[in-house]
């Protein structure tokens, strides 16, 4: 039984680590195309 704990641990870990990861590469794309979006109305006007 106490083998199971840590196993249980370290999965719930790389599954948070993982949803972590996932966000920050969501929160940089919209970040980039929000600058894209400036550049974008700089160039029009």
């Amino acid at each position: 039984m106490t083998q199971l704990l840590p196993t249980a641990e370290s999965l719930t870990d790389s599954l948070l680590e993982a949803q972590m990861n996932q966000f920050i590469k969501k929160e940089r794309k919209e970040k980039k195309t929000k600058k894209e979006e400036k550049d974008i109305k700089e160039a029009i006007t």
